[in-house]
C-alpha cells in the first residue's frame, strides 16, 4: 500500500498489485483497513486490519476501490 497527502491527487492511497492479489484471495465480504495511530518510533504506527464492509462508516471512512480489491481509511488518518 502507498499512502500520499492529502495534498495530492486523489486516491489518498493506492493498492500494489500484490496487495490486490492478496485481497482478491480472501473471503467475501471483507476489506483492508488502514488506520494512523500515535505511536512507534517515529511518532506513527500504520495498523492494517481485515474488516466487514459493513462497519465502514461513510461519514468517517475514504473507500477506495481497486481492480476489484476495497481498502478503507479513516479521514483523520489521511490527514
Amino acid at each position: 500500500v502507498r499512502v500520499t497527502s492529502s495534498s495530492e491527487a486523489p486516491p489518498p492511497l493506492t493498492l500494489t498489485r500484490s496487495c490486490v492479489d492478496k485481497l482478491s484471495s480472501l473471503p467475501d465480504p471483507l476489506h483492508l483497513r488502514l488506520s494512523v495511530d500515535a505511536g512507534g518510533c517515529s511518532g506513527f504506527t500504520y495498523v492494517f486490519q481485515l474488516e466487514d464492509p459493513k462497519l465502514t462508516d461513510p461519514q468517517d471512512d475514504v473507500v477506495v476501490k481497486q481492480d476489484g480489491a476495497t481498502a478503507v481509511v479513516d479521514r483523520d488518518s489521511v490527514q
